[in-house]
């Protein structure tokens, strides 16, 4: 059996390091999609079923904390996993947000592109819902 692609949605205003982050997440057999708002991310979520959320906290449209918070009370039933970037100053009590809204990893800025697609590898190893409109 063949595995099943994992669907990334990155939200990144950065264009820069969101095009790194799909470069980088396709070469790892990620399929991904980049936007660079909030509220396009939150509309990409209510369509497509994706796998994984990468976002920062400073998001336009929609700040990060926000999407997170509408996917986990408007969208409660996708199983996506929430990857939230913060920077290294940023004050958050991230065991409350981990806890408050499920999610899967906080990592710092900067960091390391290859440990985030180690990361999203080492989850996808362990996940095994397939998306409802990627099945073929």
């Amino acid at each position: 059996m063949i595995p099943r692609k994992k669907y990334v949605l990155i939200a990144e205003p950065n264009l820069v390091l969101g095009n790194l982050i799909q470069f980088n997440l396709s070469r790892a057999g990620f399929t991904s999609i980049l936007v660079h708002r909030g509220d396009e991310a939150f509309c990409r979520l209510g369509t497509n079923p994706f796998d994984f959320l990468i976002t920062t906290l400073d998001l336009p449209g929609i700040p990060g904390i926000e999407l997170c918070t509408r996917i986990r009370t408007d969208l409660k039933q996708m199983a996506i996993q929430l990857v939230l970037m913060v920077a290294k100053e940023d004050t958050l009590d991230q065991d409350q947000l981990k806890s408050e809204l499920n999610i899967a990893e906080i990592i710092s800025k900067p960091f390391s592109i290859h440990d985030l697609t180690f990361l999203l590898e080492e989850r996808s190893s362990s996940m095994y819902s397939p998306s409802r409109a990627y099945q073929q």
